[in-house]
């Protein structure tokens, strides 16, 4: 009998995926508890993970292990290298939180634009005379720069070519006409850029050459009135050269889903941080989300258990090819 091990609880759904299978055994264990994760994970064939970090010290305990299932797109803090030595494939549930996530980016657009928390307080406590402010703006005939345009910074170009705006992307990894042919303008330069934009939207993964991608020096380049939004990695953003930018009013508000460190202090500068939303990494967590994630990381388990897993959902696929 093959184990299947879920770090952190699994959706119904996808429990019953597995459940169906005599030849399973799954054994699910709380995101947290590394003491459990390193006794469990030794037999384990196949891990859907959660939760992170599984780090180099998990992986050289997994003494049968065929796949890691990541219950997301993001994979920082999986050691990508370490599985890779071990020719063990890391399988994360591709387009299934696209939709949602690139929603999740619209809204921050639309609450910092519309002054959606701001005018929430003002009818809440008496303070009816904000909306004589005009701080509100439209989202049509603004330009937005989408930085990274895979599945779903595409999805947030569709999205926000419905309201009528310019959208330019940056995009080193995407050929022009990909694009173009979505009605978006590619460009080269993502300096140049970003004294265009309204607005900038985050959506490469966490590598190296992103790291801190929006720094002090760059943040300097936003219009004093352009927005931010991240619902991608923390690491991307200088957290620290954010929160002074908003601060001294260079920049127009941020929306920020993600952190450097999660999850966040409580008294993390961003809290009190003005002009800004901020939600708790839950962009990609919706219940049909949450269903569909569940559903790819079942199947994607069984798949590599059974040695017919699908490479387009593989991060690390040249280990698919060893003999």
């Amino acid at each position: 009998m093959a184990k299947v091990l879920a770090y952190g609880a699994l959706a119904p759904a996808a429990a019953a995926i597995l459940a169906k299978r005599a030849d399973i055994d799954t054994v699910t264990i709380a995101g947290g508890d590394i003491a459990l994760l390193h006794r469990e994970v030794a037999e384990a064939e196949a891990v859907i993970a959660r939760y992170l970090p599984f780090d180099r010290e998990t992986i050289a305990r997994a003494k049968r292990l065929k796949v890691v299932a990541r219950y997301g797109v993001g994979f920082d803090n999986i050691d990508i290298q370490a599985l890779t030595e071990r020719g063990i494939p890391l399988a994360t549930v591709g387009e299934a939180n696209a939709v949602t996530v690139s929603e999740h980016a619209v809204f921050m657009m639309l609450a910092l634009a519309k002054q959606g928390i701001a005018y929430d307080r003002a009818s809440r406590t008496g303070g009816w005379d904000r909306r004589e402010s005009l701080a509100a703006f439209e989202l049509w005939r603004k330009t937005l720069l989408i930085v990274g345009f895979g599945r779903v910074g595409s999805r947030v170009a569709e999205r926000c070519l419905a309201f009528g705006m310019r959208v330019l992307v940056y995009d080193p990894y995407i050929p022009q006409s990909d694009v173009e042919v979505r009605g978006a303008v590619p460009v080269a330069d993502l300096d140049a850029a970003i004294p265009e934009a309204d607005i900038v939207t985050l959506h490469t993964p966490a590598t190296p050459e992103t790291k801190n991608l929006i720094d002090g020096p760059r943040l300097q380049r936003f219009r004093s009135s352009a927005l931010l939004i991240n619902t991608a990695r923390g690491s991307l953003v200088d957290e620290a050269a954010l929160v002074a930018a908003l601060q001294a009013d260079k920049l127009g508000g941020a929306g920020v889903d993600v952190y450097a460190v999660e999850p966040p202090a409580t008294d993390h500068p961003l809290s009190t941080a003005p002009r800004t939303v901020l939600s708790p990494h839950s962009a990609g967590l919706t219940m049909e989300c949450a269903a569909r994630m569940g559903d790819v990381c079942a199947e994607n388990a069984l798949a590599a258990i059974d040695g017919r897993l699908d490479p387009a959902y593989v991060v690390n696929p040249e280990v698919l090819t060893r003999t």
